[in-house]
């Protein structure tokens, strides 16, 4: 692929908070496990739970088990597995800096900082986006500017890894931002 200088994300300037730490790049892998753990194949989970059905209620054949219905299921124990990682999570790791995005988009954002932070610094961000069940997306950064703004510095950051599930819920949320942010506009201009 070709580096036109072009971002592959767009970035809506959005205000929300953030929590990061300063990651060691010889963490970088656990930072990315800790990250990715929640991530199982699905359809092996619906396989495992359909198999369990089965043999709880002596069923015979699959057909007798409504496939819409088992995926559902399998959904709904996602998800309340997913929120009690992320209470475990959020009560195991402790974030020791909070700030303000400037904006924010699929492949990164920026934020007003009161220190510089080198470029290519990793970081360990959860962003507070307000997506249901998810209290955050936690995602590891690195940083590629830091350049000064009066008092402050803009951090840009661009994002090393973030599950794809999260990208795509947080790619919503900026779409959603965007278009308020348009609507505005337009009726400013009326």
């Amino acid at each position: 692929m070709q580096n036109t200088g072009k971002r592959e994300f767009v970035r809506v300037p959005v205000a929300v908070k953030i929590s990061f730490n300063p990651v060691d790049p010889k963490d970088k892998e656990r930072v990315v496990e800790s990250i990715n753990r929640s991530e199982e194949d699905t359809y092996r989970d619906v396989e495992a739970f359909s198999k369990l059905i089965m043999e709880k209620h002596k069923l015979q054949e699959t057909k007798e088990v409504n496939p819409i219905l088992l995926e559902l299921l399998v959904y709904i124990k996602k998800k309340l597995e997913e929120l009690e990682e992320r209470l475990e999570t959020s009560c195991q790791v402790s974030y020791a800096h909070r700030a303000i995005t400037n904006d924010l988009g699929g492949g990164g954002l920026s934020f007003l900082w009161k220190e510089q932070i080198a470029p290519n610094t990793l970081l360990d961000i959860v962003i507070g986006v307000p997506l249901f069940p998810k209290s955050g997306i936690r995602v590891l950064g690195k940083v590629v500017s830091c350049e000064k703004k009066g008092a402050e510095y803009l951090i840009r950051v661009a994002f090393e890894f973030i599950k794809e599930d999260d990208r795509e819920d947080l790619i919503k949320f900026v779409f959603i931002k965007q278009r308020e942010l348009l609507a505005r506009r337009s009726l400013g201009k009326s």
